[in-house]
Formats: structure tokens, C-alpha cells, sequence
């Protein structure tokens, strides 16, 4: 039989995604999956053939059964409790079941509930997860926090609310995201002295390895300087948060994150080492292979389980049981066994972006290194397979790449080429200097020199790859469709390479013709599908417009805001807000878009401007306009700093002036007076850029954060026409959208940029109010998530997220 495991791993696959798509009817595809079962087994023992299409069906129906009966089963007890609106306050005890994340000011972690007191009624809980966060006000709390540990038991007042969805086309949605965890609520609170903490005295195995992980992290702590020790507990330990964010950064631009994380790179590296120092000091195959396959569940277990660990310890594990009883090894049926056992154990993982580059990019270099390898005559037998190596992971991971993430950076395949031999190396001198220091502290620090050494080198380089910003390019995601044909494509261009085709020169033409006209239609999106639309995103209680153009104008108006506290050091988060790299680059991204003709500045307040340095860093701006106001200190002068470094040209509103943007799309600045301005350099909400803009005959009025002092200068200034669409000033505060304004602009669409249970209050009811009594719906993306006006001459479309 031709390989059974890849048929049924496939069936199980694409019965898991099909029950996602068409519905998670379980006992539908259980009573389907018996009736296929008796009717192949009879083809099979009366005619004796279609065994594997049985295994293929079976799978299919076996997959969707067991994501059915994991979804039937992934439901919430508190539903049934918590009844009236969110948020609501309980009183939550329960058991922490992970290793507690003390970022700065704040504790991240997940517990069982156990009981719960609500409406001074007493649930008790059948053990059920919540993720929680909590808020340290103090520095002795802060100290008191380093007691939390897995197992402990705390009580304490929590904010219940259900997780939040999707807020921005393209952004993620982490409600799903944390339903797959079999997480349904989040809980938020403050951590205090008063505290109640209940440790556990039951030996824990978790906690156990919790400690051994902390005293190997306090060993790589002692060789290394902090610089190198972070990246190390990250590529050893799983300890991912300890990587400097600068570093991690670029690793992810260069596409080298599989390399901090633990995964299947890291698992043979050690496999491998460890075997070859077993054989070394005189173990026999069979020895060395049992010794690994006993140690090999620790590291898992140590380093967190996550799926490409499984996945890589899983084929190891089979690998070396296959020594063990002298066994032919089938390596693509053991990736298949792998990928069985995940899918029964937790359906959802086939969701995960990782556990399908870790499948897929496995899954092509187990079938394409060797040949490749031997086409690649004339270099040396490690290069030629290095190469074959990366270039498989480069094709096969590329789709799925600018899928999740939108972009793709063609140094990648020059830095895992040069860097990933490199690191390779550093995974088994590190652990020779945490065993050698052991014995002698000199030879630990030797060893621990070396890796030094090499990393000092790797960051160089990775620094120096960074530059080169113009190879990261920016794809809008591609359809399934799309994907499809691309595979399709790569598989007939490997075969007319590899394969012994007749008229095999036309076919390498015409895969490689065919292969890039499909880059060429997935990196230029067609012009006939553009449409102009104007989308308001969610930056929580902050600022952004984005205007995109048929013809493919895009001007940016703001850029969301950016946490600038004032923080002792044990405040400092390793991340902190910026809705400019989390919100509005993300989206930019998604929509495709490759540089930003105009960026405006309405004023400098940083909920505004906060997120502009990373939107400016990430895409070419080719001008920025903002008010006429000095830059204010700090974060405003910082931002002006950088727009002249990069040689952006800075122009202040020319007021009064009509600008054409492309043919039936213009604007007109209507405000500030740069020789009458009303604000001063502290307070410059008042002289906020304001502009009208004409969208093929619609208007719609952009006000930034100006108040009733500047509404009746325009007023006074300017004959207004009637403006179907109003951008409501400064997040509907009372200040602003006076009776005067609202009468004489008769708008129809009212659109407030707010953030969610803002300590603010906005918005104002009395604004609400106003607009409810002159019937102006009202779009507001605290409620709606982001709001896009898609324009045709005729007429215009609102789109909400929500």
C-alpha cells in the first residue's frame, strides 16, 4: 500500500476545513463517515481495490466529526450567569495555569475559574480558562507579584467582558483567536498588597519544570551579557518575551522569527547533537536513539508544547523509535502520523498560521531537497543542498506568507542562506557551555565566548540586512483561488526542472512565464477593481483617515496615538501602545498599498500624531501637511525630526486653496489662519487642519479636534455648502458640533472616531443628542469598529466591521 498515513492525514486536513466552511454538524458526518466505511470496506474485500480513496473519505469524515465534537463541547458557563450588559464585576477564585508574564506595570496570565461570586450569588466553576490581566499601582505590589507562580491559587475583584473581535478590515480577531484556546472570557483587575494568595502544596510537575526553566535561564543570565541572554532564552528556553522587541523586529523583516521561537529547526538541531555525543562516548544506535526518545518529552514539556514543538518532537520520536527497532524509515509518513495525532488532539490547530508553514514548508523539503539538490551540479554538496533548502522554504512558505501577514521581504532568502548555518550552531554551544560551566566555570565562559562571537557577528549582519528597506514589499492578500493556482504553478515548475518531461526547455518557459505573471497580478492589483474609498479606522480614542483612489492616490490623515508615559523602570512595558504599528501599518498593509502620496497632520496632539513615526518608517511618504503651529517639545519634535531626515517635504495648509487630487476628486483647506491663530503652542485643538473634500460631487467635512471657537470662524469666513458627511470634531466632545455648525453643513452621515469606555466620556450625549434630533445617522468606531465610505459618481456606500 502506497503510503495509507498521507492519505488519511489529508482526508482528516480537509474534513476539518470543510466543516469549518459548510458547519460542524457532528453527528451529520459520523452517520456519512459509517455509511462511506461499510460501503468501501465491501469494494474492498468483493472487487479489491479503492483502499486509499476509503482512508481518504474516512479521514475527511472522521475530521469534521471531531471539530464537531470539540465545538459542541467549547462552550462558556458563564454565559448562563452573567446575564445584563457588560463589563461586569465578580469576585473570581481560581488556579493559575501558566507561568505569569510580569510585563512592566502589568501581569499577564491565564487561570481555571473555580468559584465565582456575582449578585451575591456563590458558581461554583467546573474549571474553566480566563485570561487575565492585572495592574500593578505599586512597587510593592510589583515586588509582591514575583510570588505568583503556576499552580498558586488567587483570589481577587475581576472586570469580566468578553473578548474583543475584529475592530479593522484585516486586523486580527482576537475573540477567535482566544475561542481556540478554549477561552471565552477575559478578566481585568489590579493586583494589589492586599492580594489573596493561596500557594499550592501539591507537588506540580508544570511548576517543577517552571523552576528548572528559571535556573537554566539563570545560567544563560551569568555567561552572557543581558544583549545575547535575551535572544538565548528565547531560542533555548521558549521564552519569546525576553527578546529585545528592536531585534525581534528585524528578525520578523528578514523572515528569520522561526529562528526565536522554539520549532522543528531547533528539535533536530539538539536531536542530532545529542545522538552524535551519545555515539561519541560509546553508546550503540539503538541506545543512543532510546536515550533521546526519554529526554525528548522534557524539552517539549519545557519549553512550552507548542505546535511546532509537538510537530518536530512527534517525527523525531518516530524517527527514533525506527532506529530502535532497525525500522525503514519513511519520513513524509511520519510528518503524516505527526499531523493525525495534532488534529485529533486539538482540531483547531489547523487554524493556526504556524502549524500550517511548519506542515507545508516540511512537507516540500522532504520532497524537493534531494532533487533539487542533485540538479544543482557543479558546487559543493553543502552548498548545493543549503540553497535547495532555503529555496523550498522561501517557495512554499511565500503564499501563505503575504496571506496572514501582507508582505514579504526577498532578503529573507539571502539571510536564512547566511544566517540560519550560523545559529544552527549556536542552539548546541550554548548548551555545551551551560553543561561545562557546571564542571569548570573557565570552560563554560570559552564556549560561552564563542557563541558571543557569533551572535556579535549575526547581529551585525542583521543590522546591516535591515537597511534594505526596498526589498520588504507590501502584496495585497491573495484569494484561495489565487493560492491554488500558485501551488499548481510551483509543482508544474519543480516537475519540468526535476522531472524527465519530453520538451523539457519549453516547459521550464512556461511554468516560469506562467509563475510570474501570477507575482506580476498579485503585486499589482488590477486597476478595474479599485474603487475610492475612505475609510475611518478604529484607533481606539485617537485620529485616522485613510483615502484611497482609484487611480491608487493614498493620503493618510493622522496616525492613531502611542503610549508616552512618564514611568519609573519597573513600569516600563517591553511593548508599548502604538496604534500606529498595531493598527493603522497592519491595515496599509492589508489594503496593499506601497507609499502614502500625502500624509496630514491635522495638529500635534499625540493621539493624533502618536503612531505616525512608525507609518512614516514603514511606507515612502512623498509630502506631509500639517498646521501652522511651532512644533510642540517631545513627541511632536521628534516626529518633525524624522520627516527631515528622511527628506519628506513639510508644507503648512495653504488656506483657502482648492487642491486637485486626480479628476473628480478635490479638497479645500478652510482652516487655520497661519497669521490669526487661535490656539497656543500648548493647547491647538482650535487650529486643527480642516479641510472639505469633494469625492465626485459628495462632500464630506474633515475637522480634526477644532472647537465651537473655530466652527463659527468657518462659519463667518466661508458660504458652505451642504455636506452629506461630517467627520465630528475632536471624538464628539461637547466643545465641538455646535446647533450653527450642524444647521448650516445639513449633514446626513455623522462619522465619530472614539474609543471604547474612554475615561473622557465621549461621546458627549448632548452631541449625540443634536445629531438625533436633525436625524443625522450616526457611525461611531467604538461601536461599529472602522468605518469605510466606498464612492461611485452616483452615489456613496457605508461599510461598518460591526
Amino acid at each position: 500500500m502506497h503510503r495509507p498515513l498521507v492519505w488519511i492525514a489529508g482526508g482528516i486536513l480537509s474534513g476539518i476545513v470543510l466543516a469549518d466552511m459548510v458547519g460542524k454538524h457532528i453527528w451529520i458526518y459520523m452517520g456519512i463517515c459509517i455509511i462511506v466505511l461499510l460501503v468501501g470496506i465491501w469494494q474492498y474485500l468483493y472487487q479489491n481495490k479503492g483502499l486509499l480513496l476509503l482512508l481518504l473519505f474516512c479521514g475527511i469524515f472522521i475530521g469534521a466529526s471531531r471539530l464537531g465534537y470539540v465545538e459542541a463541547k467549547n462552550q462558556s458557563s458563564f454565559d448562563s450567569i452573567f446575564l445584563s450588559k457588560m463589563p461586569i464585576w465578580a469576585m473570581v477564585t481560581g488556579k493559575i495555569i501558566n507561568d505569569p508574564v510580569i510585563d512592566g506595570d502589568r501581569i499577564l496570565l491565564e487561570m481555571k475559574v473555580r468559584r465565582l461570586i456575582y449578585q451575591q450569588k456563590v458558581w461554583m466553576i467546573p474549571d474553566e480558562k480566563i485570561k487575565v490581566t492585572l495592574y500593578l499601582r505599586s512597587k510593592l505590589a510589583w515586588k509582591k507579584s514575583h510570588l505568583l507562580k503556576r499552580s498558586s491559587q488567587i483570589r481577587l475583584p475581576l472586570q469580566m467582558t468578553k473578548p474583543i473581535s475584529v475592530r479593522n478590515p484585516g486586523g486580527f480577531d482576537y475573540s477567535i483567536y482566544l475561542h481556540r484556546q478554549f477561552i471565552h472570557w477575559t478578566g481585568i483587575g489590579s493586583f494589589t498588597e492586599e492580594t489573596q494568595m493561596i500557594p499550592s502544596s501539591q507537588w506540580d510537575l508544570w511548576r517543577w519544570l517552571d523552576q528548572v526553566r528559571y535556573k537554566l535561564a539563570q545560567q544563560i543570565d551569568l555567561l552572557y551579557p543581558e544583549s545575547h541572554a535575551g535572544l538565548l532564552r528565547g531560542m533555548l528556553l521558549g521564552e519569546r518575551q525576553r527578546v529585545d522587541p528592536v531585534l525581534e523586529e528585524q528578525y520578523a523583516t528578514l523572515g528569520l522569527t522561526h529562528i526565536l521561537s522554539i520549532s522543528g529547526l531547533h528539535i533536530g538541531i539538539i536531536v542530532t547533537s545529542l545522538y552524535i555525543i551519545l555515539k561519541g562516548i560509546g553508546l550503540t544506535r539503538e541506545k543512543a536513539a532510546g536515550v533521546i526518545l526519554g529526554i525528548l518529552p522534557l524539552y517539549v514539556i519545557l519549553t512550552g508544547a507548542g505546535a511546532p514543538v509537538l510537530r518536530a518532537a512527534i517525527m523525531a520520536g518516530l524517527v527514533l523509535l525506527a532506529i530502535i527497532l532497525r525500522y525503514t524509515r519513511d519520513v513524509l509518513s511520519f510528518l503524516s502520523f505527526a499531523l493525525i495525532i495534532q488534529c485529533i488532539w486539538n482540531p483547531y490547530q489547523v487554524f493556526e498560521v504556524g502549524f500550517q508553514l511548519t506542515y507545508i514548508i516540511t512537507a516540500a523539503l522532504i520532497i524537493g531537497v534531494e532533487p533539487l539538490t542533485d540538479k544543482l551540479t557543479g558546487l559543493p554538496k553543502w552548498l548545493s543542498q543549503a540553497l535547495a533548502v532555503t529555496l523550498i522554504a522561501q517557495v512554499a512558505s511565500f503564499p501563505l506568507i503575504i496571506y496572514y501577514f501582507s508582505e514579504f521581504s526577498f532578503i529573507s532568502f539571502l539571510a536564512n542562506l547566511l544566517l540560519v548555518p550560523v545559529l544552527s550552531l549556536v542552539i548546541p554551544l550554548t548548551m555545551l557551555s551551560m553543561v561545562f560551566s557546571v564542571v569548570s566555570e573557565g570552560l563554560g565562559w570559552i564556549f560561552a565566548q564563542i557563541v558571543s562571537g557569533m551572535l556579535g557577528i549575526s547581529t551585525w549582519m542583521i543590522n546591516g540586512l535591515s537597511e534594505w528597506t526596498w526589498t520588504k514589499l507590501t502584496w495585497t492578500p491573495p484569494s484561495w483561488i489565487w493560492i491554488l493556482l500558485y501551488s499548481g504553478m510551483v509543482v508544474y515548475l519543480w516537475i519540468a526542472w526535476v522531472g524527465d518531461l519530453f520538451f523539457r526547455r519549453r516547459h521550464q518557459i512556461i511554468a516560469s512565464i506562467s509563475l510570474v505573471l501570477l507575482l506580476i497580478y498579485a503585486y499589482y492589483s488590477p486597476a478595474w477593481l479599485r474603487k475610492t474609498r475612505m475609510t475611518f479606522l478604529d484607533v481606539g480614542q485617537g485620529d485616522t483617515m485613510v483615502l484611497e483612489t482609484a487611480k491608487g492616490k493614498v493620503i493618510v490623515v493622522d496616525g492613531g496615538g502611542k503610549t508616552d508615559r512618564k514611568t519609573e523602570d519597573w513600569q516600563r512595558r517591553r511593548k508599548e501602545m502604538d496604534m500606529g504599528k498595531q493598527v493603522v501599518v497592519p491595515f496599509l498593509k492589508y489594503r496593499g498599498i506601497k507609499q502614502i502620496d500625502l500624509l496630514v497632520l491635522t495638529h500635534g496632539d499625540g493621539d493624533h500624531i502618536g503612531g505616525v513615526t512608525s507609518i512614516v518608517n514603514r511606507f515612502p511618504v512623498k509630502k506631509v501637511i500639517r498646521n501652522p503651529h511651532p512644533p510642540k517639545v517631545g513627541m511632536e519634535q521628534k516626529l518633525i525630526n524624522l520627516l527631515r531626515q528622511k527628506d519628506i517635504p513639510i508644507y503648512i495648509a495653504p488656506l483657502g486653496s482648492k487642491w486637485e487630487v486626480e479628476k473628480g476628486i478635490s479638497w479645500y483647506f478652510l482652516h487655520p489662519d497661519q497669521q490669526d491663530l487661535l490656539g497656543d503652542q500648548r493647547e491647538t485643538n482650535n487650529d486643527s487642519v480642516v479641510f472639505l473634500m469633494s469625492i465626485y460631487q459628495h462632500q464630506i467635512m474633515m475637522t480634526g479636534d477644532i472647537e465651537k471657537q473655530a466652527e463659527q470662524r468657518i462659519l463667518s469666513h466661508y458660504n458652505l455648502p451642504t455636506v452629506p458627511i461630517l467627520k465630528v470634531a475632536h471624538h464628539g466632545s461637547d466643545t465641538s458640533t455646535t446647533q450653527a455648525w450642524l444647521k448650516q453643513l445639513s449633514p446626513k452621515d455623522a462619522i465619530i472616531s472614539v474609543g471604547r469606555d474612554n475615561r473622557y466620556g465621549h461621546p458627549s450625549p448632548k452631541v449625540l443628542q443634536r445629531l438625533r434630533e436633525r436625524k443625522i445617522r450616526i457611525w461611531r468606531t467604538d461601536q461599529h469598529g472602522a468605518v469605510t465610505i466606498v464612492f461611485s459618481p452616483m452615489y456613496y456606500q457605508i461599510e461598518t466591521v460591526h
